[in-house]
């Protein structure tokens, strides 16, 4: 294949998924108003800091709210690691029509264990 071809193929993908994506924006904020914020699927990362020895990173999913959320993906990653107290990085993330939006550490930080 000749590489303007391959840009070419490239491009046209590009602009079709981009379309998908304004397409679902679009819908989620005409209805971000009905949304029940207490009853949202949210997706918790918990990436182990030890896991280059073993420690294992868990990803818990729930539908509920926010605080919610964070302790039970907490309880979740000390079951899994055998810990006390949660040595993570997190990622937290909201679940709205298929697309994943990334929650920032201000709408969460007071949640985590202390």
């Amino acid at each position: 294949m000749i590489l303007k071809e391959y840009i070419k193929k490239k491009l046209t993908k590009d602009i079709s998924e981009g379309a998908s994506v304004v397409s679902v924006a679009r819908k989620v904020l005409a209805s971000l108003d009905e949304i029940d914020f207490e009853r949202l699927n949210y997706i918790v990362t918990l990436e182990s800091l030890w896991k280059d020895h073993g420690g294992k990173t868990i990803v818990r999913r729930h539908k509920g709210n926010l605080k919610e959320a964070i302790v039970l993906a907490e309880e979740k990653f000390c079951i899994e690691n055998q810990r006390k107290d949660v040595q993570a990085g997190y990622r937290v993330e909201i679940d709205l029509s298929g697309r994943k939006y990334f929650v920032p550490l201000e709408y969460w930080e007071d949640f985590k264990r202390k």
